[in-house]
């Protein structure tokens, strides 16, 4: 068992108001194991995954990672299993812009203490595996989204993580870089053997994963919920070339077109989707780099 949670509850206080966004949540994940962790906006997913990479701790229940229970450690013990055990892929890439493909990939190692040539050699090593090997000394501002994603998850690899966390991995790319990042995904998981754990709104994308979890109001589910309650509970990320299980789509209006029934109907605004819940350490990353890095000879 590569990840266990034991009754993980996460309350956040907003103006002394206990917020709860996280409630009982159990989850066994195998070694080697494909999962995609499916919800809405403001379901919890994405405090289930920072409190998974130990970017956040919960308020209370138990978590053991390869069987080690890391309950009540400390930052830095916390840190250091994090940047040797945890690989991270992020919706936004997270890169330094003034360092290069290759120098972005080896500050994961630079912070592990691995020496400079050992590490520019499993740096290049983790680029061409993603298929950057003639981009290595480009910086992110000349890399297409999909090309900036690759050195993510380049990145993530490096350190040869037991376990590599995506959180909306595709949400910023095209259709074609996306598709590309999942068979991405999916060779890791065949051939190297890699334990992923992917956080999704889309339904197309969790569908490449080999087990697929749902959580909805910070509880998880073992199947679908939506299936119980409305359509507009899930976001859909492309959904031209599918019909829609739950709804037909309205009929557009014709605004010329007279309806007696709108005489006594009083005037409402059409129902947006939510914004993402901007939790608490979402966009947290690797550790902050030591002063003076970007400009430090790697």
């Amino acid at each position: 068992m590569i990840l266990q949670l034991e009754h993980i509850y996460k309350d956040y206080v907003q103006d002394k108001l206990v917020v709860p966004v996280l409630k009982d949540v159990s989850l066994d994940v195998e070694e080697g194991e494909y999962l995609a962790l499916m919800g809405p906006s403001g379901s919890g997913k994405t405090t289930l995954m920072i409190i998974i990479g130990f970017l956040d701790v919960p308020t209370s229940g138990s978590y053991f990672l390869a069987g080690q229970n890391v309950a009540g450690k400390n930052d830095r013990a916390l840190a250091k299993i994090r940047n040797s055990s945890i690989g991270f892929v992020f919706q936004s890439f997270n890169l330094l812009p003034r360092q290069s493909a290759l120098e972005n990939v080896m500050l994961p190692l630079l912070y592990g203490g691995v020496g400079a040539r050992e590490r520019r050699r499993r740096a290049e090593e983790a680029l061409e595996k993603v298929g950057l090997k003639e981009r290595m000394k480009f910086l992110p501002t000349q890399l297409s989204g999909g090309q900036k994603q690759r050195v993510a998850i380049a990145r993530a690899i490096v350190t040869r993580p037991k376990l590599l966390l995506a959180d909306e991995p595709t949400g910023a790319l095209d259709s074609t870089s996306g598709r590309q990042v999942m068979e991405l995904f999916a060779q890791l998981n065949e051939e190297d053997g890699m334990t992923i754990v992917m956080i999704t709104h889309d339904r197309n994308i969790a569908a490449q994963a080999k087990r697929v979890v749902f959580i909805r109001d910070g509880e998880l589910y073992f199947e679908d919920p939506v299936l119980y309650a409305p359509a507009s509970s899930y976001e859909a990320y492309d959904d031209s070339d599918e019909e829609d299980l739950y709804e037909d789509d309205p009929e557009e209006d014709d605004p010329n077109e007279y309806d007696s029934e709108d005489e006594d109907t009083e005037d409402y605004d059409p129902e947006v989707s939510e914004e993402d819940f901007d939790e608490e350490g979402a966009d947290a990353g690797l550790p902050d780099a030591p002063e003076g890095s970007e400009e430090a000879e790697i």
